[in-house]
């Protein structure tokens, strides 16, 4: 149940969304929540946010397919900008699998309706449901470093290890299947 206190959260959470070093963090503990007065508190504060902090207040509502159908019609009503969200974020939208979100994002960007092709969403759609919480668990770490060794530090430094020829790999979000998919699946989509 929603309470006072819930109420004063959000406050100084919201107030601290327009501060130039702790907007972030605001966004952050924003994306944490899952209350629709959280989304409406990030959508409302986007404007007077500094530029790190609009950055995290797209990441946060692009997580969730609820969140992410706010934004975008945020979007739609022009409160916050299309430019504001970028193609990685998108796909990232359109990973949510949420078929309202699709039809919003077709709306919004008509020429960008198909951000990941048929044959790709499947097979991202295949490696999620191969990828459940407990095959993860049980993976061999071991195993996993050699692979990575192999295939993806030849290009990718992660936590210094591997080559710098692409992007750093240890502040990408590591958590965040969808992420991973996609950039799996198609790599060359954020370029």
């Amino acid at each position: 149940t929603w309470s006072d206190e819930h109420e004063q959260a959000v406050t100084l959470l919201g107030n601290l969304l327009s501060h130039r070093f702790l907007s972030v963090g605001a966004a952050n503990g924003f994306a944490r929540w899952s209350s629709s007065r959280a989304t409406e508190v990030l959508i409302q504060k986007f404007p007077s946010a500094p530029a790190a902090g609009q950055v995290a207040i797209i990441s946060a509502l692009s997580e969730r397919a609820g969140r992410a159908r706010s934004l975008l019609l945020a979007v739609q009503r022009e409160a916050i900008p299309r430019s504001a969200i970028s193609s990685n974020q998108l796909r990232q939208i359109q990973l949510l699998g949420d078929e309202a979100t699709g039809k919003l994002i077709a709306a919004i960007w008509p020429e960008r309706s198909s951000l990941l092709g048929q044959s790709q969403m499947q097979q991202i759609q295949s490696l999620r449901e191969l990828l459940t919480p407990e095959s993860i668990d049980a993976g061999d770490l071991t195993r996993g470093k050699e692979l990575f060794q192999q295939q993806c530090g030849k290009c990718h430094r992660l936590f210094g290890a591997g080559e710098p020829l692409g992007p750093e790999l240890t502040g990408a979000q590591r958590d965040n299947l969808n992420y991973w998919l996609q950039n799996i699946v198609e790599p060359s989509a954020k370029v």
